[in-house]
């Protein structure tokens, strides 16, 4: 078996070894070129090539490079690793792997300290090897230099657009995306098919008899779905009765230090106005009552129980 730890080691000491295929593709990268099928067909061409024994495990994460947290097909291949059910880890570029390079350097070093060879197929690098040590590097800087970039134009655009009197972020119940006549936003409107659940939602709190979590049961038992045609929970209901879009409002940034508040330009019904903002007076009522109440201590059968003498 050939480990990591030889810098000088060969494409064509690859052949024979156990690999397995990582794939990472995200909404921002995908003018690059960088699609799921091309990655899977390059790293499964690259194996054939060279002779390695390609698996099936295909780690797969369709999220952004800059962190690995919410990343769990890397999180996996790392976990594999450890338990050696592979000896080289394919990717098809630099940027798939990580596109910062703190943790592009800690995975890396983890993964040859395991024994593990990592190859970036379309750029023909074996991840520690000394001939390519200094393309790896450059590649490193480019790819966070890029994320830094793209994060920086998104930003700019989101801000543009939100002084341009438009909502970010994906649109709320009752409406749908849609892009302007000029093409330069995509902005909110009126979602016929979950209009009305929006309102009924609308209607059952205004009412002030239920809770969030009794008017996501009569919802559900009438029919009704979410945007994304899930059943409504207590969350869901609740979003919808704080959400200030269905007051004509938009926000940036909401609970940032740089939040800021202002009137948008998306079309809000009176029905759907006029029934958010008495739901706005029952939610007060309820506000004020909670805290009024007097505060009680309820005593249940493991109270006082687990307490340490230190």
């Amino acid at each position: 078996m050939v480990h990591q730890k030889n810098k000088d080691i060969t494409f064509e000491d690859l052949k024979g070894l156990k690999a397995e295929g990582y794939i990472r593709d995200s909404t921002k990268d995908q003018a690059e070129g960088f699609g799921p099928d091309t990655q899977r067909h390059a790293i499964e061409q690259f194996a054939r090539l060279y002779g390695l024994i390609l698996g099936e495990a295909w780690y797969t994460d369709f999220v952004s490079g800059r962190s690995i947290i919410k990343r769990q097909g890397f999180l996996k291949a790392i976990s594999d690793a450890k338990n050696n059910y592979y000896d080289v880890l394919l990717v098809y570029h630099t940027s798939r792997f990580a596109r910062n390079r703190a943790d592009a350097i800690k995975y890396k070093q983890l993964l040859k300290s395991l024994g593990k060879t990592i190859v970036f197929v379309s750029q023909g690098i074996i991840s520690g090897r000394s001939g390519d040590f200094l393309s790896e590097g450059i590649h490193e800087v480019l790819d966070e230099q890029r994320s830094i970039d793209i994060s920086t134009f998104v930003a700019g655009g989101l801000s543009e657009k939100f002084e341009q009197g438009w909502s970010n972020g994906k649109p709320p119940l009752g409406y749908r995306s849609q892009k302007t006549e000029s093409g330069n936003w995509v902005i909110k409107v009126p979602d016929p098919k979950t209009m009305p659940a929006l309102l009924e939602l609308l209607r059952l709190y205004a009412t002030g008899k239920y809770s969030y979590v009794q008017v996501a049961d009569i919802l559900n038992s009438r029919g009704y779905h979410t945007r994304l045609n899930r059943p409504f929970t207590k969350g869901s209901v609740e979003t919808a009765i704080i959400n200030r879009f269905y007051n004509g409002e938009i926000i940036y940034h909401p609970g940032q230090p740089d939040e800021k508040i202002k009137k948008g330009n998306h079309e809000v019904p009176d029905e759907v106005r006029s029934l958010w903002l008495k739901c706005q007076e029952v939610r007060k009522k309820r506000e004020l009552k909670r805290i009024s109440l007097p505060t009680t201590h309820r005593v249940y059968p493991l109270s006082g129980v687990l307490i340490c003498d230190r």
